[in-house]
């Protein structure tokens, strides 16, 4: 997956809003493809000799999406890394396909957040079983979303913070199917207690929130492999001047 925040998401009229994972914008399209084309043809990634993936999913074709900061109560993403405002940045995250969540009706944050932790805490993801190594988990919602959760009073680390305490399974439920035994619990969760409750990544940090999609009241969750961290980079010329615009590159 990749990750476009900063102006230069208006300047390649890259989607953030309506159908941001779907079709019909070529800017998305266009990156996303050109990263996979280096991934096949510089990094020598092909099915079956290096890309030992199972089944694989449709992104991997093309994933690409831009953050709607201006539609965002909260920081955009790249700035919650570091960078300022006016930096353009790409993030890329190592992303199963979206899997939607639906909760047109939930009246407290709790309630509608609830639904997404639930979804998140699949027994046969792989975060459960993994929350012990450095991974990461995403969870994307429409602007809607966003601000309607804001009006409480909530920040972006409050969403954090109640996905990592409420996206859990418990011992006696992961023991002996899915990848149990694999990798390692947290240091913190007892794995002799069936009734210790299982984060799906290992900290509050690790829950990645961002602000894309159109109307209505949608999230959509990105898990992962549960290894693997992102990483964000301002987009700069090669003397490291960040980049304003795409004509900077062809200036002397």
């Amino acid at each position: 997956m990749l990750i476009v925040n900063g102006p230069i998401r208006k300047e390649l009229d890259v989607n953030c809003r309506d159908n941001v994972f779907g079709q019909g914008w070529r800017a998305n399209a266009t990156m996303g493809r050109a990263l996979r084309l280096i991934l096949i043809n510089v990094g020598g990634n092909q099915p079956g000799v290096t890309d030992m993936a199972t089944h694989g999913h449709p992104g991997k074709y093309s994933y690409c999406m831009g953050e709607d900061e201006e539609g965002s109560p909260w920081a955009p993403f790249h700035v919650e890394r570091g960078l300022s405002p006016e930096s353009s940045a790409v993030t890329l995250l190592c992303a199963e396909a979206p899997h939607n969540i639906n909760d047109q009706v939930s009246k407290t944050p709790e309630m509608y957040l609830g639904s997404a932790a639930s979804t998140m805490a699949t027994l046969g993801g792989n975060g459960l079983y993994r929350s012990g190594l450095r991974g990461e988990q995403a969870l994307v919602m429409t602007s809607e979303s966003a601000h309607w959760i804001a009006e409480f009073g909530w920040s972006k680390d409050d969403v954090k913070a109640f996905i990592f305490e409420n996206a859990r399974k418990p011992i006696r439920e992961l023991r002996d199917r899915g990848a149990w035994g694999k990798s390692p619990l947290p240091v913190f969760i007892d794995a002799d207690d069936d009734n210790a409750m299982v984060p799906i990544v290992g900290r509050p940090e690790n829950i990645l929130v961002l602000v894309a999609g159109g109307h209505q009241r949608h999230m959509n969750a990105l898990l992962t492999a549960g290894y693997s961290l992102s990483i964000t980079r301002a987009i700069t010329l090669k003397d490291g001047t960040p980049l304003r615009s795409t004509k900077d590159f062809f200036r002397p």
